[in-house]
């Protein structure tokens, strides 16, 4: 059986920062391998298009450009922001404020959605300069693996998908509700 959209895969790989000889970003091997419903967009999307169409027992190996990756570094989304959002009643939290680490900043018009940044210096004039960007931007991956093993997914786990998607608001799918004329007027809850 073959990857392709809806089936569960389990592979082992490792993914490498740069270089085939590149630091290692992440591993699953083949004592704890990662099982993963595909084209769900739970994994990148270059990493989904070098697996698809594997079979159980065929090895990988592919590079994924920034762009399939966490796309390229953008220079917009490295920003100073002032010191005093390291405040912690009212005292400079200096364990948080140090180069290199990762902060979590709220937006500032105070809703929920929280922002991961990485402390790229601290500056002069009482601002901080922070990189929002994901640490892997503008970075060539490079990945190698094994197909442990692919078979269809259970209505459970399918179920699982639907409510996962469903959560995040109307979502498309070719036969379920994706717009095209032949979908038309059809409103689906299960993928089944």
């Amino acid at each position: 059986m073959k990857i392709e959209d809806l089936k569960v895969c389990t592979i082992a790989y490792e993914i490498r920062d740069n270089a085939p000889d590149g630091t290692i970003l992440e591993r699953f091997d083949t004592t704890e391998p990662l099982t993963i419903m595909a084209g769900v967009g739970h994994m990148m999307k270059g990493f989904y298009e070098g697996i698809l169409g594997l079979d159980e027992g065929d090895d990988f190996c592919f590079s994924i450009a920034p762009e399939r990756a966490f796309g390229p570094h953008n220079p917009e989304l490295v920003t100073d922001v002032p010191t005093e959002l390291f405040m912690d009643d009212g005292k400079l939290n200096t364990e948080l404020m140090q180069v290199g680490k990762i902060v979590k900043i709220q937006s500032p018009d105070d809703d929920v959605q929280d922002f991961d940044g990485r402390v790229l210096s601290i500056n002069d004039d009482d601002t901080v300069t922070i990189d929002f960007n994901n640490q892997m931007a503008g970075h060539t991956l490079y990945v190698s693996g094994k197909v442990l093993g692919v078979r269809n997914a259970t209505i459970e786990e399918m179920d699982k998908i639907v409510d996962e998607r469903m959560e995040k608001g109307p979502f498309r799918y070719h036969g379920q509700n994706c717009g095209c004329k032949e979908c038309q007027g059809k409103q689906y809850r299960k993928l089944y």
